[in-house]
């Protein structure tokens, strides 16, 4: 398999100078090009990378999620391969306790960086809104610093509609991301347990305390709770029909992300944040899926 050369070199190609060269007039037309060839090499391989090569892509990906200049399905692209390292992530974790302490560290990263982005598409509802009810199609300046579109105008009939329909593509890929993120992150946890269980030597002596959710882990998840909530507008606000089964599965997936969680770590969740989801059910009644998973 020739793509087995390359497997060495995948900090140099992790780095924009290296993989495109510094001439902006053949950086802007290549880093699609080149940040998908290198996401399909990562992908493929991505069983033998250590967690210290995976802490790279995981940095590398994160900021190309983020980065403005890009294209809406490049930040999906991003997005698809970080949700495939969660497993790779996962399955290290029981080479010792040092591995299992790094793994859930990149897991709660790669939590992280999906509930921001999340936090964006967010910000920018008014904005897409605004474009979808403007004559001239043209997009706020926000629009193109936050979310990217590398062009200063969309067509009100053709291009707009065409970033909502890209923006909902983002938001199922995120969801089902971090539903996969809590799974693999409830997956090291388990393991830390048993290991803590089995490392009892003497069957008298308290057991620690079980681990769970951590402060900062359930602090982001609550950050998702009242940030993801808004984002659902993108099915039913900005005049653009959304398909009825794929909003209620997207809603389904958001829902069965808490349902995976213990009950201890609902309560931490739900219990200052109730009203957040009774505003966002009132705004939209297709939220109460949430509720009745739960």
């Amino acid at each position: 398999e020739f793509r087995d050369g390359f497997t060495p070199h995948l900090k140099d190609l992790l780095d924009d100078r290296t993989l495109l060269g510094e001439s902006t007039t053949v950086v802007d037309p290549l880093r699609p090009l080149a940040y998908s060839t290198v996401a399909d090499l990562a992908h493929w391989a991505r069983d033998r990378w250590t967690l210290e090569d995976l802490s790279l892509i995981i940095c590398a990906y994160s900021r190309i999620l983020h980065d403005p200049t890009l294209y809406v399905n490049i930040h999906t692209m991003a997005t698809k391969l970080l949700l495939n390292l969660v497993e790779s992530i996962a399955s290290k974790a029981p080479d010792g306790e040092s591995n299992a302490r790094i793994a859930r560290d990149l897991i709660a990263r790669l939590m992280d960086v999906f509930v921001r982005k999340m936090s964006t598409i967010k910000k920018l509802l008014p904005d897409i809104e605004l474009a979808m009810n403007t004559d001239e199609g043209e997009l706020p300046r926000l629009l193109f610093d936050n979310m990217g579109t590398n062009i200063g105008k969309l067509g009100m009939s053709s291009d707009s509609l065409h970033l909502v329909k890209d923006c909902r593509s983002l938001l199922k890929t995120l969801i089902v991301g971090l539903k996969t993120v809590v799974w693999g992150l409830q997956l090291i946890i388990n393991h830390s347990a048993e290991a803590a269980e089995a490392a009892r030597t003497d069957p008298a002596t308290v057991a620690a305390p079980k681990p769970r959710i951590s402060t900062e882990e359930c602090r982001i998840l609550i950050k998702l709770l009242k940030d993801g909530l808004p984002c659902f507008e993108l099915y039913h606000a900005l005049g653009s029909a959304a398909d009825p089964k794929e909003e209620r599965d997207v809603m389904e997936y958001f829902s069965h992300l808490f349902t995976t969680l213990e009950g201890q770590t609902l309560r931490d969740i739900f219990t200052d944040n109730f009203d957040v989801l009774v505003d966002a059910i009132l705004k939209n009644s297709s939220l109460m899926i949430l509720p009745e998973h739960i």
